[in-house]
């Protein structure tokens, strides 16, 4: 027999709308409680991406283009979801899209070719990075780098997708914001959308994620694949 829908709150851009974070706190609580009850222990959220490109198809689940806001909304969902450390009543959160994936190339999509390039032309790179500062300030089990390319960014190499890149995840988000957590790369980098590296075979791939410091490579199932490259002495 069915138990019925979870309650109902508004989407993103409305939680946001209230800037009321006892009310957030309380929807983090409620939320909490019910995926508890069914025994969903994880999350693919939330973004902490900033709405500054209003052409980007996912706007609609960012919280707002105010990196303060985002910041506060980000540290409340995280104490309340997971908790001040993970225990046996914990939704682990993977925050995504480190760096920050709202200023896309004319709003593409970089689940697609056409998309793949992040740049900056109003040079906020930083400004981006401010949820995130906070995420991993609040506790943040996880950090999903995103698919884009950091056009033009002192973070090398900056020709390549953030979870393939050294400077992005080990230099920028591991030494210099102190991140501990796991880093979970978006689905499917390896072999479809791994751009800036679509010439590499898939063993290529894997290996310069896994060097860059990305832990998981999500969607990449084939484990007969990274033995072989742990017996090869490759990994």
């Amino acid at each position: 027999e069915e138990s019925g829908a979870f309650s109902s709150w508004p989407k993103e851009s409305g939680l946001a709308a209230t800037r009321d974070m006892v009310l957030i706190a309380e929807f983090a609580k409620t939320m909490r409680q019910e995926w508890t009850s069914i025994g969903l222990r994880g999350m693919y959220g939330y973004m902490g991406d900033l709405s500054t490109e209003p052409r980007w198809y996912r706007v609609h689940e960012t919280f707002s283009e105010d990196a303060q806001l985002t910041a506060d909304i980000l540290t409340t969902l995280i104490k309340n979801l997971q908790g001040v450390s993970l225990n046996s009543q914990s939704v682990a959160m993977t925050i995504k899209h480190f760096p920050g994936g709202g200023p896309q190339e004319g709003g593409g999509d970089p689940h697609y070719a056409f998309g793949k390039n992040q740049i900056y032309p109003a040079q906020k790179f930083d400004y981006h990075l401010i949820p995130f500062q906070a995420a991993i300030k609040a506790g943040a089990s996880s950090i999903m780098a995103y698919y884009g390319i950091p056009v033009g960014q002192p973070y090398f190499p900056n020709t390549v997708g953030m979870a393939f890149s050294k400077g992005i995840v080990s230099d920028l988000l591991r030494k210099k914001l102190g991140f501990k957590g796991y880093v979970n790369s978006d689905t499917g980098i390896i072999g479809d959308r791994a751009w800036g590296l679509d010439d590499k075979s898939i063993d290529e791939q894997i290996l310069i994620a896994i060097d860059a410091g990305t832990d998981i490579l999500s969607g990449f199932n084939n484990n007969s694949q990274l033995l072989h490259l742990v017996t090869s002495g490759k990994l």
